[in-house]
This record gives C-alpha cells, structure tokens and sequence, in this order.
C-alpha cells in the first residue's frame, strides 16, 4: 500500500471530516490529508495544489458532490476521485463514474475497505463495493435497461428526494439554496423527463424505487 500519497476529503459534516482523516492517516500510513467543508473549498484547494486522490462526497447542500466532480473535471484536474455516499443502489454508482469519478463506495463500509478503495483508485483502478459490482458493470456496459430516473440532474434528482420527505416547493427551494422559481422550473423538468403528471405520482415512483432512503 503507498505510503505517501496526498488526499482531499469534501465532506460538509466536521465529524464525518473527521471521522475520515483518522482512517485515512491511521494504520502506519503517511497519508497527507487536506479537508474541504464544501465543494467551492474544494475546488479552490485543487486549483493551488496537486492530490493523488480525492474522498468525496455525494450529498452537501449547495454544489454536491456529482456537481464537484464534473467542474474538477471540467478545469482539467484528472487526479481520482472516490465518491462516498449513503446509497447502495447501482443507479448512484453510475451517476457518480458517468460524471468523472473512478470509484464508489458506501459510507456504511469498514475503515479497511474504504483505504483500499483509495488505494485502488490512486493506482490508477476503479473500486465499486462487491454488493454493487455486478450490477454496475452490467449497467456500464449497457447490458441493464436504464431507469427513468437515471436521466434526471443532480438538482432535479435533490428536488425529488426533498419533495419525498414532505417538503413544500420553498421548502425545498431553501434547502438546495435556489430561487423559488429555478425550483418551479426544475420540478417541471422532473415531471417532464420521468414521464409522470403530478408531483405525487413522482414522490410514489421515488419511494418505490428506493431513491427515499
């Protein structure tokens, strides 16, 4: 296992931030650790210095983690990225390395599976846990129908989940930090892209497919 490697930790909550430097600067390693409590820190943090690799993750309120990772890519930093999320289902895993990640792990995983995802992904490979490998690859490799919900953005696909958990529009509109209208206009597009007529029969389509968790 390397040694000496540099990592970026994204992550808005301080004791998730620190929860992560423990293990990643623990077990003998002398892994230099820079954290970031939101994305804007991040990508400044990478605009001044190099990284091995980056931990981030997906959900922070603002650019989230999937935002992140395209505007890392789209400034040409090309160094990997582990997104960390809460979510075991294959269509986050595919969000995540269709947007430029190289590897995908849950945050309900052990300390020692998380350093070996950072190590596999620093060596220039992928990591996907083993629960989830299959069925990523399938789906990558176009072998799984895609879902409806997979054609929705990071702010339409936030929006859903919000509206899932009994929030109103403003509500909503508070906790992703936009403007009212941006959200009208972005639950339109939701409605439009899986197909559906009311705000309700896309609340009931989320919780089916787990997307409420």
């Amino acid at each position: 296992m390397n040694s000496r490697l540099k990592v970026l930790v994204v992550d808005d909550h301080a004791t998730v931030r620190e929860g992560l430097i423990r293990i990643l600067t623990g077990a003998g390693l002398d892994w230099r650790v820079q954290e970031a409590a939101n994305a804007e820190i991040a990508l400044g943090l990478a605009d001044q210095q190099p990284f091995d690799v980056g931990v981030v993750d997906m959900s922070m309120p603002g650019m989230n983690g999937i935002e992140l990772v395209l505007n890392l890519r789209a400034r040409g930093h090309s160094f990997p990225l582990l997104m960390l999320s809460m979510h075991a289902e294959p269509a986050y895993a595919l969000r995540a390395f269709k947007a430029g990640a190289t590897g995908y792990i849950t945050k309900d995983r052990a300390a020692d599976e998380l350093l070996l995802a950072v190590q596999a992904v620093a060596d220039g490979g992928t990591y996907v846990p083993p629960s989830l490998d299959g069925r990523v690859q399938m789906s990558l490799n176009g072998m799984v129908q895609e879902v409806p919900h997979s054609r929705l953005s990071e702010r339409e696909l936030g929006l859903l989940r919000h509206l899932g958990q009994g929030l109103t529009l403003s509500e909503a509109a508070e906790r992703l930090q936009l403007s009212e209208a941006t959200v009208f206009a972005a639950q339109g597009r939701m409605l439009e892209r899986l197909r559906l007529a009311s705000v309700q029969e896309a609340v009931d389509y989320a919780a089916a497919q787990g997307l409420l968790r």
